[in-house]
């Protein structure tokens, strides 16, 4: 949990590293040259980047309470044992704490009400951000499902950097009494289930896409899939063509049993069959948050609604 509490300083620097977001979104986000009536005033720069920079600034102040009371029982004993400016930092952290049974069971009671504020806060306010600077890449493709899959891989990539943590600084310290085996099980456990929910999810989002199959909606997955992505798309496996290609061509590979169910084709439009998926969770490799894979109305004028 430490490893975990001890990332929150990276928490000022992603402050300023979004400021720069702002310097640069001429050559980030299309919306900004070029506006998209079907949103309103909802994307645009004097309104999406304040909102997200005070969703940010909130979810964190809530994030470093919750670290600031989780501290104090364990800093207060140490505070008179250290030199320095840590010397000043443990002692406005720790404060008066005394650890009497009665502060001890004030300061579990915040922690309660904060862990709850800071679960609704985070899915909450990251759906912003998600929808704001990462969907908003393509103006007019939409889904709302795509703040939980954004969210959630944040969450699995902080598991895994804490995991990451865990095994340096066991190393490092000589923390081997301390993190045994049965840690690192969690810490695996974790990992793993919740990397199969954010599959579940990414797959729900791509199962509606391919049976409504709809251009304006499968295009999320087949730009990611080729253009710049390709050399990505080829070594998974995902970048070969084949014949009779329609929706199974976006589900699974040749041979594979989960393609009966989808071998027949679509009544309308049927995208190009320029990948062959080997697996029906192919859709997960999609990297939204980057840049180059953009769908604009500028570039792709196939996308552009009629309004």
């Amino acid at each position: 949990m430490r490893f975990a509490e001890a990332a929150t300083a990276f928490l000022p620097v992603s402050l300023v590293l979004f400021l720069l977001l702002l310097l640069g979104r001429v050559h980030l986000f299309p919306w900004v040259t070029h506006p998209t009536p079907l949103r309103g005033d909802w994307l645009t720069t004097w309104w999406a980047f304040p909102r997200d920079f005070l969703s940010l600034t909130a979810l964190y102040l809530v994030t470093l309470a919750y670290v600031y009371y989780d501290l104090r029982p364990d800093v207060a004993p140490l505070k008179d044992r250290v030199t320095g400016w840590r010397r000043g930092l443990y002692a406005w952290i720790a404060g008066d704490y005394r650890g009497t049974p009665e502060e001890l069971k004030k300061v579990e009671r915040r922690l309660n009400v904060l862990a709850g504020l800071v679960v609704v806060l985070y899915g909450y306010l990251f759906s912003i951000i998600a929808f704001d600077l990462v969907m908003s890449l393509a103006p007019y493709w939409y889904s709302t499902i795509f703040g939980w899959y954004f969210f959630m891989g944040a969450f699995l990539t902080g598991l895994t950097a804490t995991g990451l943590m865990m095994v340096f600084w066991r190393q490092k310290l000589g923390l081997h009494a301390i993190i045994r085996r049965e840690q690192f099980h969690d810490m695996g456990k974790l990992v793993f289930g919740f990397t199969i929910f954010w599959t579940y999810l990414m797959f729900s989002q791509f199962l509606v896409q391919w049976y409504g199959n709809l251009r304006i909606e499968t295009a999320y997955e087949f730009f990611r899939m080729a253009g710049a992505w390709r050399p990505v798309a080829l070594a998974g496996g995902h970048g070969r063509r084949r014949r009779g290609g329609g929706r199974s061509a976006l589900l699974c590979g040749r041979g594979s049993p989960c393609s009966r169910p989808f071998a027949d084709p679509p009544p309308r439009y049927t995208p190009p069959p320029f990948i062959t998926n080997r697996t029906c969770s192919s859709a997960v490799m999609s990297c939204s948050g980057s840049p180059g894979t953009a769908i604009t109305s500028a570039k792709y004028p196939a996308f552009r609604p009629k309004v």
